[in-house]
C-alpha cells in the first residue's frame, strides 16, 4: 500500500513512498542528518554569518507581514500541507474518498446523460419544425409544443447534501485581513563556543588593544610606519611590533595565566541532588514482569509468604501481567546506570549525593559521615553553605566509591515534604570546590520547606524566594558549576522561578516520563563542560549596531512607551563609537552558542565591514586564555543578493531563540508573530529559484547546492515541528487568560508582562528553554 510520507520537498509538493522505498528513504534521511551534523561541526571552529553579505538597507526592508488569520488559526491550521502530514492520514484513505466521489459523479452522469440527449433531440426537432409551426394555425402549434414538452423526461434529482463533495480547506476570503508586521533581519552572526575545545595558534606576545574601542590588533589589521589605523573606529594607534608578533590567522589565543603545575586526571564532579519526598512513591504501570534491583515490594511479599494462604492476594480486577515501578525506583535505576558508567570510563571523577525531603542530607561520596541539615537551619543560608564548605565530602573518586554509592542509593526511602532550596544550595556548595562540575536536580514537586519555598501566596515571600535562586545562580556561575533540573511530566515544580539557576549556569531542563529517566539523565551528562568563567565580547564596526530586542523589552518593562523603546533600540551607534556587547557564562559545553543580530546604517558607503569577538575563559586545567576571532564580511545593498545564500539553520536558530526570549518575557503576541514571520520568510527564500540553478554553466556546483537544499529542507521541517510545540503552549496560556476574564488585547507590552509574570506553566517554560537552545535541541 502507498502511504503518505512525512516528507515534502522545498516546493511544498508531497513526496509519496511505497513500502519498497521505505528503507531507502530512511537511509536518505539519516544521510541528510549526518550532513547536517558534519556541517555544524565544521563551522563550530569560528564565527560564521547567516549570509555571505551584510545587507545595507532601511528598517522597512526587514519587515514581514503576517496575516492575522494565520495567527488566529494556529501553527498547524495555518499550514495545510503540514497539517495533513502531522495528522498522518493514509493515502489509501484519501484515495478511497476520491474514488467514492468519482463513483457518485459517474452515477450522476449516467442518470443525466439520457435526459440531456432527449432535451437536445427535442431542441433540434423544435428548430427544424419552426418554419412549419409559423405557417400553421396557432392552435396546432400550441398542441405540438405541448406534446413535445410532454415527451421530455423530468430532470434528474440533485445529489443529497451528505454525498456532495466538500472543500478540504476553506476558500480564501475576497477581502484581505489585517496583517501584523514583524522584523525578519538576515544580518546575523553566531559564535559556536564549542570552538573553545579546538587547538588554535597561541600568540607569543601580549594582545595589543586599540586605545579608543579596545579591539585587538589582528590578521585583518593594517600596520604602516608603526601606526595602526583601527579598522573598527578609525583611531590611529602607535605600536611597535616585530614581524613574528603580527597575527597571521583569524583565530588567536593569548595566555593570561598558566595552568597549575600539578593536576589530576579529572578534577570535575557530578552531584546528584535527589528528591525523596512522599510523592516519589507514585507508581507507573509497565506491562510484563520486570526484575528490579531494589524491589522492596517483592521482598515484602517474600517475607509474608509464610503467613498468607493461597498465594499472593490481589484486589478485584487487579492485573497480574504488569509491574508497578515507583518514581523513586526509576530514579535509583537511572542514577545507578550513570554511576557505573562513570566508574568504568572516568574512574577519577568525583560523584556525590544530596537528598532532601523534610531534611537535607549531604551524603557526598558515601564514604564519610553524612551531614544532616534540619529544622530552623533549613532557612539559614549562611549555615548551610558554611557547613558544606567546611566538610570534604568528595574526597574519593568514583572508581573507588562506586559500591558505596550504589548501596546507599538503593537503600533510600521516600517520605515527607520537599526542601529543594536548601538542598540545591548544599549541592552547589559541594560542587563549587571543583570548577567544571555539574549538579543534576531530580524532583517531582514544588519547593515547600526552608529557603526558596515557592508554596506561598505572599508577594514578599515569593520575591525572597526568587532572590534566593538568583543568589544560588550567581554562586554557581562564579565557581563554574552547571546546574540542570529534571522534573516529571504532569507535575508542577514552578520552573519559571528555577529557570534562572539553569540558564545562568549553562545547564538544561528536562521534563520526563519516569520510565525514560535513564536516557534523560544520560542526555544531561552527555556534553561535558569545556571551559568555565567564560566572557564573550562582540565588537561591531562604527557603522553597525546591535538589534537590541531584549533591551527594548526591558525599557518597556520599566515604563517607557513602545514607541520610545523602539526608537532607543533603533538609535545609531554614533560617529566614532563602536557597538559592543558582553555576555558571561559560568560554564559552556559543545552545545553552547551566542547569536547576534545587527543592522548596517544606510548612510555609510562600505564594501566590507570587520567583526571581532573576544572570549576570556578558563580551561579545566586552570589555564586562563583570551581567544580573539576576527573576520571581514562583504556588504551589499541588494536584498535578493543577501538572501541568495542564506544559512537556513542559522536563520532558524536565531528565529527560535528570539521567539523564545519574547515568550519568556511574556510578550506572547510578539513571540508568535516573530516565529510566523521567519517561517514565512525562509519558506519563500527556499522555494525561490536561484541564478545558479537557472544557469546552464552551474553544473560544477550543483552537487553542493543539492546537499544544501536537502539539509535546508530537513532543518526547515524540524523548525516547524518543534516551534509548533512552543506555539501551542503560548496559545494555551492565552486561552487560559481569556477564560479567566483577562482582556489584554489593548494592553501595552509592559502591562501584559506585569500581569503574566509568575503564571507560566512548566510545559511553557520547558518549551521556551528548548527553543533558546535551538541548535542543540532542534537541529541535531
Amino acid at each position: 500500500q502507498v502511504r503518505l510520507s512525512r516528507q515534502h520537498n522545498t516546493t511544498g509538493e508531497i513526496a509519496l513512498f511505497s513500502p519498497r522505498q521505505k528503507k531507502q528513504t530512511l537511509q536518505e534521511q539519516e544521510s541528510v542528518k549526518g550532513k547536517t551534523r558534519d556541517r555544524s561541526s565544521s563551522s563550530a571552529a569560528a564565527m560564521f554569518f547567516a549570509s555571505k553579505y551584510a545587507f545595507q538597507g532601511s528598517e522597512e526592508d526587514n519587515l514581514e507581514e503576517v496575516d492575522q488569520e494565520d495567527l488566529a488559526a494556529g501553527w498547524e491550521q495555518s499550514n495545510p500541507v503540514e497539517m495533513v502530514l502531522e495528522r498522518g492520514e493514509k493515502l489509501d484513505d484519501l484515495v478511497e474518498k476520491t474514488e467514492r466521489l468519482s463513483e457518485e459523479a459517474a452515477r450522476f452522469r449516467r442518470a443525466a446523460a439520457p435526459s440531456m440527449m432527449d432535451r437536445l433531440r427535442n431542441s433540434l426537432s423544435s428548430f427544424s419544425l419552426s418554419s412549419a409551426a409559423a405557417a400553421a394555425p396557432e392552435s396546432s402549434s400550441s398542441s405540438s409544443a405541448a406534446a413535445a414538452a410532454g415527451a421530455a423526461p423530468p430532470p434528474p434529482p440533485p445529489l443529497p447534501k451528505s454525498q456532495a463533495p466538500r472543500m478540504r480547506f476553506k476558500e480564501k476570503p475576497t477581502h484581505k485581513s489585517a496583517a501584523v508586521r514583524a522584523e525578519v533581519n538576515t544580518n546575523i552572526v553566531a559564535i559556536k563556543l564549542a570552538s573553545l575545545a579546538d587547538a588554535v595558534a597561541v600568540h607569543t606576545g601580549d594582545a595589543v588593544f586599540c586605545r579608543q574601542c579596545a579591539c585587538v590588533f589582528s590578521a585583518v589589521s593594517k600596520l604602516q610606519d608603526k601606526v595602526w589605523a583601527c579598522e573598527f573606529c578609525g583611531t590611529a594607534n602607535e605600536i611597535d611590533l616585530y614581524p613574528e608578533e603580527i597575527p597571521t590567522t583569524n583565530s588567536v589565543d593569548y595566555i593570561l595565566k598558566p595552568a597549575p603545575a600539578v593536576q589530576e586526571a579529572d578534577e570535575t564532579a557530578v552531584v546528584f541532588c535527589m528528591d525523596i519526598s512522599g510523592s516519589l512513591c507514585t507508581t507507573t504501570e509497565v506491562p510484563g514482569h520486570l526484575a528490579l534491583r531494589n524491589d522492596r515490594l517483592a521482598a515484602l511479599r517474600s517475607s509474608l509468604a509464610g503467613f498468607v494462604e493461597g498465594g499472593p492476594q490481589r484486589l478485584p480486577g487487579q492485573r497480574r501481567d504488569v509491574t508497578y515501578i515507583s518514581r523513586l525506583q526509576a530514579m535509583q535505576s537511572a542514577v545507578t546506570v550513570q554511576i557505573e558508567a562513570m566508574a568504568t570510563h572516568s574512574p577519577q571523577r568525583r560523584v556525590g549525593f544530596v537528598t532532601f525531603n523534610n531534611d537535607v542530607t549531604v551524603l557526598g561520596d558515601c564514604t564519610a559521615v553524612p551531614l544532616v541539615i534540619s529544622g530552623d537551619h533549613l532557612s539559614d543560608r549562611a549555615y548551610v553553605q558554611q557547613q558544606v564548605e567546611a566538610a570534604d565530602m568528595l574526597a574519593t573518586p568514583v572508581g573507588t566509591s562506586c559500591r558505596a554509592l550504589t548501596a546507599k542509593l538503593n537503600g533510600l526511602d521516600e517520605g515527607g515534604r520537599t526542601a529543594l532550596g536548601p538542598a540545591l544550595l548544599a549541592a552547589v556548595a559541594m560542587a563549587a570546590k571543583r570548577p567544571g562540575s555539574r549538579v543534576v536536580v531530580c524532583t517531582d514537586g514544588l519547593a515547600n520547606v526552608g529557603l526558596g519555598s515557592l508554596d506561598t501566596t505572599s508577594q514578599v515571600e515569593q520575591s525572597a524566594a526568587r532572590q534566593f535562586y538568583q543568589d544560588v545562580a550567581d554562586l554557581a556561575k562564579s565557581k563554574g558549576v552547571a546546574v540542570s533540573i529534571m522534573t516529571i511530566e504532569g507535575q508542577h515544580s514552578q520552573l519559571e522561578d528555577l529557570l534562572t539557576v539553569v540558564e545562568n549556569t549553562g545547564g538544561d531542563i528536562e521534563r520526563v516520563n519516569p520510565l525514560n529517566m535513564t536516557e534523560n539523565i544520560n542526555a544531561l551528562l552527555a556534553n561535558p563542560v569545556l571551559a568555565t568563567k567564560v566572557s564573550v565580547t562582540m565588537l561591531l564596526h562604527q557603522a553597525l549596531r546591535f538589534k537590541a530586542d531584549a533591551a527594548a523589552l526591558q525599557k518597556q518593562k520599566s515604563g517607557a512607551s513602545a514607541a520610545a523603546a523602539a526608537a532607543a533600540a533603533a538609535a545609531p551607534a554614533g560617529s566614532g563609537s563602536v557597538s559592543k556587547q558582553t555576555q558571561e557564562f559560568g560554564s559552556v559545553d559543545a552545545t553552547s552558542e551566542v547569536v547576534y543580530e545587527y543592522a548596517l546604517g544606510s548612510s555609510a558607503a562600505l564594501t566590507e565591514v570587520p567583526f571581532q569577538v573576544q572570549i576570556r575563559f578558563t580551561k579545566l586545567s586552570g589555564e586562563e586564555c583570551l581567544r580573539v576571532l576576527t573576520k571581514m564580511q562583504s556588504v551589499t545593498t541588494k536584498k535578493d543578493v543577501a538572501e541568495a545564500e542564506l544559512d537556513v539553520q542559522l536563520c532558524l536558530t536565531n528565529a527560535a531563540q528570539k521567539s523564545a526570549r519574547l515568550a519568556q518575557e511574556c510578550g506572547y503576541e510578539e513571540a508568535r508573530a516573530t516565529a510566523y514571520a521567519w517561517r514565512q520568510k525562509i519558506g519563500r527564500v527556499m522555494t525561490k529559484p536561484t541564478a545558479a540553478s537557472n544557469s546552464a554553466g552551474a553544473a560544477a556546483g550543483s552537487a553542493n547546492a543539492a546537499v544544501d537544499d536537502e539539509v535546508g529542507a530537513t532543518v526547515y521541517r524540524q523548525f516547524q515541528q518543534n516551534m509548533a510545540t512552543l506555539d501551542a503552549t503560548i496559545q494555551q496560556a492565552m486561552a487560559t487568560e481569556a477564560s479567566d476574564g483577562l482582556q489584554l488585547q489593548e494592553a501595552s507590552l509592559g502591562e501584559r508582562q506585569a500581569m503574566r509574570k509568575g503564571k507560566q506553566s512548566d510545559a511553557q517554560v520547558h518549551a521556551c528553554h528548548n527553543a533558546k537552545k535551538a541548535t542543540a535541541k532542534f537541529f541535531k
